[in-house]
């Protein structure tokens, strides 16, 4: 969620002053009503003003009481650093967790850890958490030797990894491979 912010506005019919709420990118009147369509969303406050005033029904922004608006984060997160690295063919087995590392801090609680194929997907033996620097999401895990495993980092239908403003991270795939038990030792 980019934040909440009340606006005032002047209603050109009837000079009345209404407050509007801002959240998820959407304008709603004081009812719940979408003020604007469905598809258009409002990122910056300059997107906002210029909308208001392409619109007939509505004169000028009067004022904002939150700066929540003008500072809201749109980017999405992205993955920097994996533990194990993906791509990696000589994975140990004995690792007891998987780490991955965004670009930024991350909403707390919320992940999407998922796979394409179960049977890649290793076991997992306790609950996912972040990092005191809440950049770093930790996997507790159960691999087995000689295995291929693959996990997604979000996917385009699971976007639970959220940094704090509510962007959903840019989905990343983590390929990599385990030795032989022996081979770790």
């Amino acid at each position: 969620m980019i934040g909440k912010a009340d606006v005032r506005i002047l209603h050109v019919e009837d000079f009345l002053e209404t407050t509007l709420t801002f959240t998820n990118s959407r304008l709603h009147v004081e009812d719940g009503r979408p003020l604007m369509a469905a598809d258009s969303t409002v990122r910056k406050p300059e997107d906002l003003l210029v909308k208001l005033r392409s619109s007939s029904a509505f004169l000028a922004i009067m004022f904002m009481t939150t700066v929540a608006l003008a500072a809201g984060d749109s980017t999405a997160p992205t993955v920097v650093a994996t533990t194990p690295e993906g791509g990696s063919t000589d994975v140990d087995p004995a690792i007891t967790e998987l780490r991955v590392t965004f670009d930024e801090p991350m909403s707390a609680g919320s992940w999407s850890w998922a796979y394409e194929n179960k049977e890649d997907f290793p076991k997992i033996t306790g609950p996912p958490r972040y990092l005191e620097d809440q950049k770093t999401a930790v996997l507790p895990v159960k691999l087995q030797p000689n295995r291929q495993y693959t996990i997604w980092i979000n996917t385009s239908r699971f976007q639970n990894f959220k940094d704090q403003s509510g962007n959903p991270a840019v989905p990343f795939r983590l390929s990599f491979e385990t030795t032989s038990a022996k081979d770790s030792d």
